[in-house]
């Protein structure tokens, strides 16, 4: 076994992305992977990585629909238009997307083209959106911005951008209040707290 060197940048721990700063993300590059067998069942069906300049990564990921579910058209809608947006920004938009007879045919086949072209240019560059979720949908980590657009390719003047956080955009992390036992005793359970008798 070799010596244990405390000093070595592999103990620095994570780098946060973009410093846990919300907003417009420049310089960013994007990778393209596919759940394997060794990967957890809620893992994505697929993912989409986007590393910073500094190695800090944040994911968005995709997953086959349920097509038993209530809302399969109005998801199936959903997941079409994001792949639409990435597909213009990562191929190009002069570039016709071929028709699919199913939502995984749809997912496998817009994935492995991502794939194709991110491998065949691995130096392009990539401006993204991420935020803390919105108003009404907190979240407590930084991720991609919910809706398109949320990527263009830095070959896009900044002056003609069309990314930027929306109105309901939260820009600071969610953070759950301290759970207070006495406090929850009391209220959920008043006869045997003996607040009130």
């Amino acid at each position: 076994m070799s010596k244990i060197d405390l000093n070595s940048s592999e103990y620095d721990g994570s780098i946060i992305f973009n410093g846990g700063t919300a907003g417009v993300v420049e310089n960013v590059k994007v990778e393209v992977s596919k759940k394997t067998a060794e990967d957890a069942d809620n893992y994505p069906d697929f993912r989409l990585r986007f590393v910073s300049q500094n190695g800090a990564g944040i994911d968005k990921g995709f997953y086959y629909l349920d097509e038993n579910a209530e809302n399969f058209a109005r998801r199936l809608i959903g997941l079409g238009s994001e792949l639409k947006h990435i597909w213009g920004v990562v191929l190009g938009a002069d570039v016709k997307l071929p028709e699919f007879d199913t939502h995984k045919e749809m997912l496998e086949g817009v994935f492995g083209k991502f794939n194709e072209a991110i491998a065949s240019s691995p130096d392009n560059l990539y401006r993204i959106t991420v935020d803390y979720g919105t108003n009404d949908r907190p979240q407590q980590y930084l991720r991609i911005q919910y809706y398109p657009p949320y990527i263009e390719s830095m070959e896009v003047r900044k002056e003609e951008s069309r990314l930027g956080l929306r109105n309901n955009a939260r820009v600071t992390a969610f953070v759950p209040d301290n759970k207070d036992e006495t406090y929850d005793e009391v209220h959920t359970k008043p006869a045997d707290a003996g607040a009130w008798k």
